[in-house]
């Protein structure tokens, strides 16, 4: 049987990646969360803090920070997941082709973009790089800037603005990262997987 279109938008599944270091510490950690279509957590995981040795920072040289971000961070993260979302958003731009190499559904960055507004919600408008977007995802205030990190199909995008439209209508698309920074600091102040 056929899933209605509420059906749809209640069962959207929103997936947020956020890595962070803690460069005075020498210490990396990142996590996901999936979020239904009103920014209420589902599933989040995260990896335990990483404390980098001195050696470790010799031997693995200038590769160190792609090797933890995408080897052992992204990797673990995206592998963990019970709920696979219907859109991956990146908090991190480097991550975004990496992460499309291990989902099944779309991955892209978005940024708040300073330009005035497109005509209406849900419109989208190519930029001159190609692999980015403008996306009104809401009727009000300026477009997010979309990075895909390949030139993406014009229905991928139409498809995508649709979604984040819909849960823009419940949700701040971008404060989900606020909340994982804040849960990661939590976890490595409490000592969560001492480094």
């Amino acid at each position: 049987m056929p899933r209605t279109q509420a059906e749809s938008k209640k069962d959207l599944l929103l997936g947020y990646l956020y890595i962070l270091l803690l460069s005075d510490k020498d210490i990396y950690s990142g996590a996901v969360m999936i979020t239904d279509i009103r920014g209420i957590p589902i599933d989040f995981k995260y990896v335990d803090p990483i404390k980098l040795t001195r050696l470790e920072k010799v031997l693995y040289g200038d590769a160190i920070d792609a090797y933890l971000k995408e080897e052992l961070i992204l990797h673990n993260l995206l592998k963990s997941l019970e709920k696979k979302p219907h859109v991956l958003i990146c908090q991190d731009p480097s991550l975004v082709k990496p992460s499309r190499s291990l989902l099944k559904s779309p991955v892209l960055h978005l940024e708040p973009h300073s330009g005035a507004p497109l005509e209406s919600a849900g419109m989208f408008e190519k930029l001159s790089e190609g692999e980015c977007y403008l996306l009104q995802v809401e009727e009000v205030g300026p477009p997010l800037k979309a990075y895909f990190g390949v030139v993406p199909e014009e229905s991928e995008v139409k498809s995508l603005s649709f979604m984040l439209t819909e849960a823009s209508r419940n949700m701040d698309l971008l404060e989900p990262f606020q909340r994982i920074a804040k849960a990661l600091d939590v976890i490595i102040e409490e000592g969560h997987g001492k480094p």
